[in-house]
């Protein structure tokens, strides 16, 4: 059976349109509806099979990523962040804004230079 999610936010561009219907069916998205043609691909796409479900580590640089669970994750980020001299938070086109936010008054607090793709 296919379940509607109604007003999803897209989290693709800066238009961040808010009245996307997504169709889910067995846990995997099925379709979308209300969304232009990249938001359709973004959101089709996810179910692809590079899609990570888990969060992934690496401890050594020439180490392949490992699964780790999130307070590891977290508690990992966290601290490159802090140690760096200058740090740079990119991207936000593909995220939430909540998300978004989140980012940006993390940067305030370590002296982060904050940018988006929109730039390019």
């Amino acid at each position: 059976m296919v379940k509607v999610v109604k007003n999803v936010v897209c989290p693709f561009c800066g238009c961040l349109c808010d009245d996307l219907e997504i169709l889910v069916e067995d846990g995997h998205i099925v379709g979308t509806k209300n969304a232009c043609r990249i938001g359709h691909a973004k959101f089709m796409h996810f179910e692809g099979s590079v899609r990570y479900t888990e969060p992934l580590i690496r401890e050594d640089k020439k180490e392949d990523f490992k699964k780790t669970d999130y307070d590891r994750a977290i508690e990992e980020a966290a601290r490159l962040l802090v140690e760096s001299k200058l740090p740079v938070l990119y991207g936000f086109s593909s995220i939430s804004c909540e998300a978004q936010r989140e980012a940006i008054m993390i940067g305030e607090r370590i002296g982060a230079v904050v940018d988006n793709t929109a730039t390019i």
